[in-house]
């Protein structure tokens, strides 16, 4: 007996059913059930293990199976005969990062300062803007005060800019210090509280002129000691005494005193200049000159300022 062509090629439950056929009672039709679902091949429209890590495994697969590669290379294996499954080796945990490097999550500051991610970079960088507002702090304080009092110089105005900058350079220098005279320098940056640093952050830049004092104090110790005349810039001309306090023309007169070094000029109470001798920041030598006359020898720097010296006398 012969197929027909038409339904040759389809599996026994996709053959159509046949056509409705009216029930014995006549009226009503027979309930017509429908036809079974077609097989679907593993190709068509699955996605087979591997193809999308993040996708979630089917009902109907094993989620050992479809997310483990070592797996479906076991079950190939075991269905060659005679193939033998080599041994996968299993990867080993992770190697964890180190404290010390450990990224931070990425925070701005106060919505305009974008601090680092890495653990030291974020701490150096929290010790300088500590450091920075105890400065603005000082600043502003010192400037209100000056002006209220109509006392303010403008010539100190730039100090009042550059005070921060000095205090944020300050907190990370005392940072630097005490973290390595005080904290060993391999403890994780994690495990340090960056809330002693900022508070000595903070107070160094409020308070400036006595922290370098201290540094200045502990490092006299360690290093040589300055010698207090040993700058003349900053010394500020006077005279302490004058010997001898009498003396002809052509004898010397030694003065004592301060900044000295710039001394340019010295003249007698008749206006004549006398002629400089050996000069350092604390001694002068002057030559009593012909027509000097009793009184005070006053003494000229570079800069213009004047200082006069005790009484002294011509002898005839």
């Amino acid at each position: 007996m012969s197929q027909d062509p038409g339904t040759a090629a389809l599996p026994a439950e996709a053959v159509p059913p046949p056509p409705v056929e009216q029930a014995a009672g006549g009226n009503q039709p027979a309930v017509q059930q429908p036809p079974p679902a077609c097989p679907v091949s593993a190709g068509a429209g699955t996605l087979s293990s591997g193809c999308n890590a993040g996708a979630s495994p089917s009902p109907g697969s094993s989620p050992t199976s479809s997310a483990s590669p070592t797996a479906s290379a076991s079950r190939t294996a075991s269905t060659t005969p005679g193939a033998v499954a080599a041994p996968t080796a299993s990867p080993g945990p992770a190697a964890s990062p180190s404290p010390r490097t450990e990224p931070y999550a990425p925070a701005c500051l106060y919505g305009v300062v974008s601090l680092p991610t890495s653990p030291d970079g974020r701490l150096l960088t929290l010790v300088a803007l500590a450091g920075a507002m105890g400065a603005t702090v000082f600043s502003l304080r010192s400037f209100a005060m000056f002006t209220g009092d109509r006392q303010l110089v403008r010539s100190w105005l730039p100090l009042y800019f550059a005070a921060p900058v000095i205090g944020a350079m300050l907190g990370q220098l005392f940072y630097v210090i005490l973290r390595a005279g005080l904290i060993s320098p391999t403890a994780p940056t994690m495990d340090i509280s960056p809330y002693g640093f900022a508070a000595i952050a903070g107070l160094g830049g409020l308070y400036s002129a006595q922290a370098l004092e201290k540094l200045k104090t502990v490092f006299e110790v360690l290093f040589a000691k300055v010698t207090d005349h040993s700058d003349p810039i900053g010394q500020t001309l006077t005279v302490s005494d004058a010997q001898p306090r009498h003396a002809a023309v052509g004898a010397p007169v030694t003065i004592t005193g301060t900044g000295l070094s710039k001394v340019s000029r010295a003249c007698f109470s008749s206006g004549v200049s006398a002629v400089l001798g050996a000069q350092s920041d604390t001694t002068l030598i002057v030559t009593v000159p012909a027509g000097a006359a009793t009184g005070p020898i006053t003494l000229f720097d570079t800069a213009g300022n004047s200082v006069n010296s005790p009484d002294f006398t011509v002898d005839s």
